[in-house]
């Protein structure tokens, strides 16, 4: 068997494995059941896989009433992208999201048994399509030891596999991203190609909002790459307009179901004000978190009244939102030490890796308070596996700077540490994993570093 076969076996078994679990979460977890709230509720769908797919009904339910395209949807709240994706998937498969319940004809709760496992596959194959394309493009760049590491450790990581197994927009976006990486790779001096990248950008962010600056680390990495000035800014206007003709897309959309031009799902703005304003506040002057909280919601009331918001004016809610986003700069900007040693902190809970966490919500009632604290792995091994990956991808970097090989790990980097920094604060681990896609590289030198290292002090 030639080495270079090894890569695209990794990868037509990591597909086989995606969809075999794919089946197996289909068959186990499509089920409704009463929560502890009295609700009729489905194991698959809770959370944001539950907004996702209301507003997929609602798109579908639009498109059979010839609702025009550029008003479909409602309120710009989550992923622009993905909910229309699955109403057209179910638009296709002829199958119900919804239908109504046989113990109240008035309510309606989410039907199983219409070839979800499906719409897992399609994610499945976009995702595996995206490695052979960065195989294709990055094995002149690499070495076959390294690349089979790194085709290896995307086609099997468990924390990245398990999402291809869920209605989530995570999948998608690591699709997204590894083509971007691999466009990245193979750079091209001419406009049509920084245009596309502009393109990809813009439709990133339609998938996920927090692609929204990832042009900043793209700039720096331009930078690197170009050492004259006139083309460098060239390129980058190019990328700009391309991503400019994606959001302006969006825009529209929501202008004519609004009447207001805004490109800023609901999501970016409100939930730093909920997750974080308190627990600034509470820690840099020293007050309980509950009378903080209190604050934060008597502030609202009373912004809310001054400003005779209307919630029925889709106007007056894109207002508040706004209110939102600037209630939690400014208590930022006024406690900004605090603001950042709360951000570090989140932001390695962020990093602890959870190779069970779309299982474990599989399992959970969501109704039930601190339902999280039910998962398949304890923090314990979380913490051990995290360690695991990270340690032997700072090896990695270690390698590279032997080699004084500078520039395709930066790139990795970059994006690794943008995605961190957008999302870390969270506290989430779900939130972690775009950032392990970018150290994939780091971990397969990172293995050839260890396995180098062991094999001279054997000698």
């Amino acid at each position: 068997m030639k080495i270079q076969k090894i890569p695209l076996i990794f990868i037509i078994f990591g597909f086989m494995l995606s969809c075999i679990y794919s089946v197996i979460i289909i068959k186990k977890f499509d089920k409704n059941f009463t929560g502890s709230d009295s609700s009729i509720q489905n194991f698959i769908i809770k959370g944001d896989t539950k907004n996702y797919l209301d507003e997929a009904f609602i798109i579908k339910s639009q498109i059979k009433e010839n609702v025009e395209f550029d008003k479909l949807g409602t309120e710009y709240r989550i992923s622009y992208l993905y909910p229309r994706l699955l109403a057209l998937f179910f638009l296709l498969s002829d199958e119900e999201i919804k239908e109504k319940s046989k113990n109240n004809k008035h309510e309606f709760i989410y039907k199983i048994n219409n070839k979800k496992t499906f719409f897992l596959i399609f994610q499945s194959i976009l995702y595996y399509l995206s490695i052979l394309y960065l195989y294709k493009k990055i094995k002149k760049k690499i070495d076959y030891k390294n690349l089979n590491i790194l085709i290896f450790f995307l086609c099997f990581e468990p924390t990245i596999l398990q999402f291809h197994s869920n209605i989530l927009t995570e999948s998608i976006y690591f699709t997204l991203l590894i083509f971007l990486i691999s466009l990245l790779i193979d750079f091209k001096n001419n406009f049509k190609y920084h245009f596309m990248i502009g393109l990809l950008l813009g439709i990133m962010y339609l998938q996920r909002s927090a692609a929204l600056y990832l042009i900043f680390p793209i700039i720096i990495y331009y930078i690197l790459n170009l050492k004259n000035f006139k083309i460098f800014m060239k390129y980058i206007f190019f990328i700009i307009i391309g991503q400019i003709l994606i959001l302006s897309i969006l825009g529209y959309n929501n202008y004519k179901r609004s009447g207001v031009f805004h490109v800023i799902p609901f999501q970016m703005k409100h939930t730093a004000w909920f997750y974080l304003s308190d627990n600034i506040v509470s820690s840099s002057k020293n007050i309980d978190i509950s009378t903080v909280y209190q604050k934060r919601l008597n502030d609202e009331k009373k912004w809310k009244e001054e400003n005779n918001i209307n919630f029925e004016s889709e106007k007056d809610r894109l207002r508040l939102y706004d209110y939102y986003q600037k209630y939690f700069f400014e208590n930022f900007l006024q406690n900004p030490l605090t603001g950042l040693k709360i951000i570090i902190w989140k932001s390695l809970q962020t990093s602890i890796l959870d190779p069970g966490m779309v299982y474990s919500s599989m399992k959970q009632d969501h109704t039930i308070n601190r339902y999280w604290e039910n998962s398949f792995f304890s923090i314990s091994e979380r913490i051990i596996y995290s360690l695991i990956i990270y340690f032997i991808s700072i090896c990695g970097a270690f390698y590279f700077i032997k080699k004084k090989d500078y520039l395709l790990p930066f790139l990795f980097l970059l994006l690794g540490l943008y995605h961190l920094a957008i999302l870390g604060w969270v506290g989430v681990s779900r939130y972690s994993v775009p950032s392990i896609v970018c150290i994939s590289l780091f971990f397969s030198n990172g293995i050839i570093f260890i396995k180098n290292y062991f094999e001279k002090r054997l000698k």
